[in-house]
């Protein structure tokens, strides 16, 4: 009789605690624990990188993937800068060197921190505080360059509908020391999309750095 009660007890502990991450006291669990498309990050190919690579900047030059007109596929040149001057914000250059028109996917951006867990991104067009509906794709035609601000974003149910909502410190600063900063951004070049990953490797920065949250 008292088993029984013991393996009841056991039983409700149980799905208690499963109704508890479920939820994840908040709007989506998901926020709260690494997605599982960040854990195989080594999927998408990697962009390499080129010059100007330092503590803040960091400049990549990506196959575009698929074929133009001309027979090759070119290369998408990015370059990122982490602008500490701004709460967490990172400052995009992107040239398409294709001779075709390229298409970025914003509502598959994201910002990946060095714990895997993944973000929107906010942007130009759509600040913080819009609705997760206005991430729509940009065109940047051959030959053309683009300049935008990147801002994290988590998602928030206000008012029935989905925002970008700037992230919490906690968020911001999960975990120790980080060593690497990523980028994943879906582009599609001649009627292929290939998932760019941007890494930022960070080991250098000196901690007396006035990064405030963003590594803390």
């Amino acid at each position: 009789m008292r088993a029984t009660s013991v393996v009841g007890l056991g039983l409700s502990l149980l799905m208690l605690m499963g109704t508890i991450f479920a939820c994840g006291g908040g709007p989506r669990a998901v926020q709260y624990y690494r997605d599982e498309s960040t854990m195989m990050l080594d999927t998408y190919p990697k962009a390499a990188m080129t010059y100007d690579t330092g503590l803040d900047q960091y400049t990549y030059n990506s196959p575009a993937g698929g074929v133009n007109s001309s027979g090759g596929a070119g290369n998408i040149k990015v370059r990122l800068r982490v602008d500490t001057d701004r709460t967490f914000t990172f400052e995009l250059k992107l040239a398409n060197e294709t001779v075709g028109t390229i298409t970025i996917d914003w509502a598959n951006t994201y910002y990946v921190n060095t714990q895997g867990y993944k973000y929107h991104v906010a942007h130009q067009g759509v600040p913080l505080w819009s609705p997760v509906s206005m991430l729509q794709p940009t065109q940047v035609g051959p030959g053309q360059t683009i300049d935008d601000d990147l801002q994290p974003a988590r998602e928030l149910k206000r008012d029935g509908q989905w925002l970008l909502a700037p992230l919490t410190d906690p968020q911001i600063a999960q975990g120790d020391f980080p060593n690497r900063l990523t980028v994943i951004m879906p582009i599609t070049s001649g009627g292929v999309q290939t998932v760019h990953r941007f890494e930022m490797p960070v080991d250098d920065v000196d901690p007396l750095d006035t990064w405030g949250p963003w590594l803390y």
